[in-house]
């Protein structure tokens, strides 16, 4: 009866370590491979989602920049000296060569040559798109091709300065408006069938 009742105690005790022991195991967290995976509550996607539009930046209304007046503008070309409105004034007498009688020189006289940059106009015809070529003469050169000398045109100074048409074509009658001469002197002349004219505004 004793042997029995201490068998009895043994059981008893083994059942509760056994217990104890199990209850402990479970309790510990359980770590590494054996650990599932943290269950998270699934995040909203933003693939659908619009996106938010950027404030939209309004254009200056300021007004643009004005040039400065002292600024020239590059897309106007300034007028040549030689540009306006000529009237034959004067016929100058001299020792060359001339084509034109009495006559013909003194209706030269109140005559215009008008002069831009697209064309010379005359009464004896129209150069169109002439190509002007300023050039330096001095008295030796200017002799040399006219045999008059500066003071015969009452020229002061030891230079003139001479605006041809390089491409003139005979357009108009004596060669009226294809060469003009301006001195030193504020004087400017024109060769009309070999004879020199003075000119005015």
């Amino acid at each position: 009866m004793k042997l029995n009742k201490l068998c009895l105690v043994f059981i008893v005790l083994g059942l509760t370590i056994t217990t104890v022991a199990c209850s402990k195991k479970t309790a510990e967290p359980i770590t590494g491979a054996d650990n599932p995976p943290a269950i998270t509550s699934p995040q909203p996607s933003n693939e659908n989602t619009p996106a938010t539009p950027s404030p939209t930046t309004k254009p200056s209304t300021s007004s643009p920049a004005t040039p400065s007046p002292t600024q020239p503008s590059s897309s106007v070309e300034k007028a040549k000296f030689y540009y306006g409105t000529w009237i034959v004034k004067k016929y100058m007498p001299t020792t060359n060569v001339s084509s034109l009688s009495e006559k013909n020189i003194n209706d030269y006289i109140g005559q215009k040559i008008v002069v831009d940059e697209n064309q010379i106009v005359t009464n004896k015809g129209t150069i169109k798109n002439p190509i002007f070529e300023e050039k330096t003469l001095t008295e030796t050169e200017f002799f040399s091709d006219w045999r008059v000398k500066f003071s015969n045109l009452e020229i002061i100074g030891d230079t003139v300065t001479q605006v041809k048409v390089s491409n003139y074509k005979n357009e108009t009658g004596d060669e009226i408006g294809s060469e003009l001469i301006f001195t030193k002197n504020n004087k400017t002349y024109t060769n009309i069938g070999g004879c020199f004219f003075e000119l005015g505004k």
